[in-house]
């Protein structure tokens, strides 16, 4: 796993009982930031990206925003003089099944969750993911029974979905 990820996604926990979302980023080893300024709901479709913008100054761009409501967030490192070191040798989009308490979490069923318009910058390659990979992987329980998968990849490499099992 590369230590030096930034992350940028979108969460569902439950408090008392009751559903919460909220979107975030995070810049590992550093603790997620929530992003307290955009409610999302469920069955809304956003859009997330991380941009290098200056290499030599290690400069980041971190966006988000929920088409649905058309509600947007921008924190842009640079202007805020915030750095990262990242390898950038790295890109996941990922359904997360998180650790609570030390214990892996409850998978939700969140019916089917689609990526699209999907590309990284790896290594000075750029280009769509069938251009560096065609890993996707399966969610599994700790019995092994599989919770979820991830369809191939369509549209020339640049999205996919992945369904709760």
């Amino acid at each position: 796993m590369d230590t030096t990820l930034i992350q940028v996604g979108s969460e569902q926990d439950s408090l008392s009982g009751q559903a919460v979302y909220s979107i975030w980023y995070e810049a590992l080893p550093g603790i997620a930031v929530t992003i307290q300024n955009i409610t999302i709901s469920p069955g809304d479709q956003l859009s997330a990206s991380i941009t290098l913008v200056n290499a030599t100054t290690r400069s980041w761009q971190i966006g988000i925003a929920d088409d649905t409501t058309g509600a947007c967030f921008t924190q842009n490192c640079y202007e805020q003089n915030l750095t990262y070191n990242s390898s950038r040798l790295t890109a996941d989009w990922i359904v997360e099944r998180p650790t609570v308490n030390n214990q892996q979490a409850t998978l939700a069923d969140f019916g089917t969750v689609t990526f699209t318009n999907l590309s990284a910058q790896i290594g000075g390659k750029t280009g769509s993911l069938n251009k560096f990979s065609e890993d996707l992987m399966v969610m599994q329980d700790n019995q092994n029974n599989q919770i979820a998968a991830a369809s191939n990849l369509k549209d020339q490499g640049t999205s996919f979905t992945v369904t709760y099992k």
